[in-house]
């Protein structure tokens, strides 16, 4: 059979035919799996959306903790300035001798304690003994509070001779601190 010998009614519906096939199979076959494809890419667009708007929340947050972790070492920088080296424990009673020097008080004897350690710092307790007028004691005592670190006063017992004089003598018990570098994220 060929196609000259189909009538001009077959031939329609032949081509017809052909074409609802061509059609059928062009949407089956390529059409509808781009349609597909396109829709999974749409997909993963938008799942890529969301995944870069969380990390976009994540590293503002990011930001603001490292803005604040920054601002926070800052202010730890200037607070550690209120604390001795532990290496430099000696400045401690060298400063002392210093005031005492000039309160013009007679320092009879300083006594480094061991270093305690509590906690993320230490305690560095000196004794010392003085001797002088009542006002250069009140003189000292404030000396040692505008000293550059962090030093307290435990103990104070001030005491007389018997006999009538000037001079009163002191004994004195005081800490400073110093922070442990090992504890914490310091730098």
């Amino acid at each position: 059979m060929s196609l000259n010998s189909l009538q001009a009614r077959e031939k329609k519906l032949l081509i017809i035919s052909l074409v609802l096939i061509l059609g059928v199979g062009f949407y089956y076959y390529l059409y509808q799996p781009q349609v597909k494809a396109l829709q999974q890419k749409k997909k993963q667009i938008k799942a890529g959306i969301q995944e870069l708007k969380l990390k976009k929340i994540k590293l503002l947050r990011k930001e603001k903790v490292e803005k604040n972790y920054h601002l926070l070492q800052q202010e730890l920088n200037k607070e550690k300035q209120k604390f001795l080296d532990l290496e430099d424990k000696t400045r401690l009673i060298m400063d002392l001798s210093d005031a005492a020097i000039e309160n013009k008080l007679n320092l009879i004897s300083t006594a480094p304690q061991p270093i305690i350690k509590e906690g993320i710092y230490f305690r560095i307790p000196v004794k010392i003994n003085l001797s002088g007028k009542y006002s250069n004691i009140i003189a000292f005592a404030a000396d040692i509070e505008s000293l550059g670190y962090l030093t307290r006063v435990k103990s104070l017992n001030i005491s007389s001779k018997l006999t009538p004089t000037n001079e009163v003598q002191v004994e004195m018990k005081l800490t400073s601190y110093a922070l442990d570098k090992s504890s914490g994220d310091q730098q």
